[in-house]
C-alpha cells in the first residue's frame, strides 16, 4: 500500500508541487523570480522556467541527472545569463555536497558551445538547495559556498560558482534568511 502524501499536505519543497508550479505558465515565471528575489536578496530580471530537465550521462555507463527546475535569467554580464539550478530535498543525504559538485559539472558541461574560445561566455551558476534537514550540522538556516583562496581569504575568486543551502530547520542566521525561508513554505 502506497505512503503518498495527500495534495492537501504537500507544500513547494514536495518535488510534484515544486514541478507542477514550474510548469503553470500562468505563475510559474512570477513564482520563481520572486522566490529567487527573496533567497538572493536582489531584484531578478527576465527570467525563463524549465521543470525536470534531464542531462544524460555521455556513454550509457555514466550517470545523468535530473534537475527539478532550472532558471536561466538574462543580465549584462559578459555571459549574459545567470543560471540557477533548484533542487528540493526532504530527507537526509550524506553526500549532498559530492552531489552538488556533480550536478554542478553536469551543468557546467552544457554552458559553452563546441569551439567557443570566450571562458567568459560560461553562465554563472548557482546551485540552491532547499532542504528540510540541517546539511551541514551548524543549525543555520542559510549556507552559502563560493570558492576562495585558503592563502589570502579576500582575495577574490570570480569564478561565477555559487552553492546555497537554505536549512527550513536551522535556528541560527540572519533574519533576513528567516524571512526568505518563511516566505517560500508559506506559498
Amino acid at each position: 500500500m502506497s505512503t503518498r502524501p495527500k495534495l492537501e499536505e504537500l507544500n513547494v519543497l514536495d518535488d510534484f508541487m515544486l514541478n507542477a508550479i514550474a510548469n503553470n505558465p500562468d505563475v510559474g515565471e512570477s513564482f520563481f523570480r520572486e522566490v529567487l528575489s527573496i533567497l538572493l536578496e536582489r531584484e531578478i530580471g527576465a527570467i525563463h522556467v524549465k521543470a525536470q530537465s534531464v542531462i544524460p550521462g555521455d556513454t550509457p555507463e555514466l550517470r545523468g541527472i535530473r534537475l527539478d527546475v532550472e532558471i536561466y535569467e538574462e543580465d549584462n554580464s559578459p555571459a549574459k545569463c545567470r543560471i540557477y539550478n533548484m533542487e528540493s530535498q526532504n530527507y537526509p543525504e550524506l553526500d549532498i555536497q559530492k552531489r552538488s559538485r556533480y550536478y554542478q559539472a553536469k551543468k557546467d558541461s552544457k554552458g559553452l558551445k563546441r569551439g567557443e574560445k570566450k571562458w567568459s561566455r560560461l553562465p554563472d551558476l548557482y546551485m540552491i538547495m532547499i532542504t528540510t534537514f540541517d546539511p551541514f550540522g551548524e543549525d543555520s538556516m542559510v549556507y552559502t559556498f563560493e570558492n576562495t583562496c585558503k592563502e589570502f581569504p579576500l582575495l577574490e575568486y570570480r569564478d561565477g560558482l555559487k552553492f546555497i543551502y537554505f536549512n527550513t530547520t536551522g535556528k541560527k542566521c540572519v533574519a533576513q534568511a528567516k524571512k526568505r525561508i518563511a516566505y517560500i513554505l508559506k506559498s
